[in-house]
């Protein structure tokens, strides 16, 4: 070996090993970036909030709502009285069942009597003067035409006006004693409709005034008698079903709504009913709506005054949803939605709520069939963020 190639040996072996070190070093450096690589993959990842979504689908079961309500007669009407005197007879008593026109009592009316005597008196005698003057206007006509000499125009005159004063005077006494006559056929109560007498406030010999009765029950004041009734009669074989309707219910509330009505001494019947008519304004107070059902009671099972348990089951509006109550996002604003994009992104969408469920809400405005809802949207939610599902 020359002298030469020995220098060159130390050279190369160091050339080697510099390779050797780069190459480490080099490899090293890869694996180290690769790491980095997932970790920040891993990182990205984890920075990607992970949601749950439900599809929007619309309101396809009623609204059912249950309210308290009561019955009443669909009429109930006093009977006053409409002339003076004491009470003769009373043909019923509560409970009776009565039919339209049917007689209830009968009043003695001598007062009423013994006016109507006068006055048919008064008439016999305006119609006697009215004969006099008849014929005392005809005479006197007759001798002016044959000689006007004879006697004044005045004269005849004057007999012609007494005439008609006294055809005045016999048509007032015959209003007056028509007047008593439908006096006198007051002294008949009788029956307004078909129904049942829920009280009797007379007796025998009781003393009626016209507009009430007096004096039935021990104690009674004046004030107390003059408002109270012969009797009172109620209507049953329809009955009206009151209810108080909250607010958020009222645009359901139309005529001819079918309704169930329940009654806890019946557990075993459901009875149909139907709303009728409501009062238009609500409670300002309760926010309430008065509504009234009517109710067939043609066997009269039902009874005025029963608490009943009223049933609706309202069609919902077009274009609502039911959502979760924790799908709202509500951050001291209007309320919104969190809709999950095609793309993976996040639109926040305001809506309008319509009612409260408890665990769900109505949406009645910004939702769409189909939309995928994210069921329940944290603070990292927001307008045009990436997430996925999971």
């Amino acid at each position: 070996m020359t002298n030469n190639a020995r220098s060159k040996s130390p050279i190369l072996i160091v050339a080697i090993l510099l390779l050797i070190i780069a190459a480490t070093f080099a490899v090293g450096i890869f694996f180290r970036w690769m790491n980095w690589e997932k970790q920040k993959e891993r990182v990205v990842n984890n920075d990607v909030p992970i949601v749950r979504v439900m599809k929007a689908q619309s309101e396809k079961k009623d609204i059912l709502l249950t309210l308290p309500g009561y019955l009443v007669a669909y009429n109930i009407t006093p009977i006053l009285a409409r002339t003076n005197g004491f009470l003769k007879s009373f043909n019923v008593d509560i409970g009776d069942r009565v039919k339209s026109g049917q007689l209830l009592g009968e009043i003695d009316t001598p007062d009423v009597d013994a006016d109507w005597l006068q006055a048919k008196a008064n008439l016999e005698s305006a119609m006697a003067k009215l004969e006099i003057a008849k014929i005392t206007a005809e005479r006197w006509s007759k001798l002016y035409a044959q000689d006007p000499e004879s006697i004044s125009k005045q004269e005849v005159d004057q007999t012609s006006a007494g005439y008609q004063a006294a055809i005045a005077d016999v048509g007032a006494a015959e209003a007056h004693l028509e007047y008593l006559e439908v006096l006198k056929n007051f002294k008949y109560v009788f029956a307004p409709f078909d129904g049942v007498v829920v009280e009797r406030n007379i007796d025998i010999g009781s003393l009626i005034s016209v507009g009430n009765d007096t004096m039935t029950q021990p104690y009674t004041t004046v004030f107390e008698t003059l408002s109270q009734p012969l009797f009172k009669i109620s209507r049953i074989d329809t009955l009206r079903v009151f209810v108080d309707v909250p607010q958020p219910y009222y645009p359901y509330i139309q005529d001819g709504v079918e309704v169930k009505i329940y009654v806890p001494e019946y557990p075993e019947r459901v009875f149909s009913g139907s709303v009728n008519r409501n009062a238009v304004a609500l409670d300002v107070l309760a926010r309430t709506l008065l509504t009234q059902i009517n109710i067939e009671n043609k066997d009269g099972l039902l009874r005025p005054g029963l608490y009943t348990e009223v049933k609706f089951a309202f069609k919902p509006p077009a274009n609502s949803f039911e959502i979760p109550i924790g799908a709202l996002v509500i951050r001291g604003g209007p309320p919104f939605v969190a809709i999950l994009n095609e793309d993976e992104t996040v639109s926040m969408r305001q809506v309008q709520i319509g009612k409260d469920y408890g665990k769900s809400v109505q949406i009645i405005k910004g939702l769409q069939e189909g939309d995928q809802v994210i069921q329940h949207p944290n603070y990292r939610i927001k307008d045009g963020i990436k997430v996925k599902v999971g």
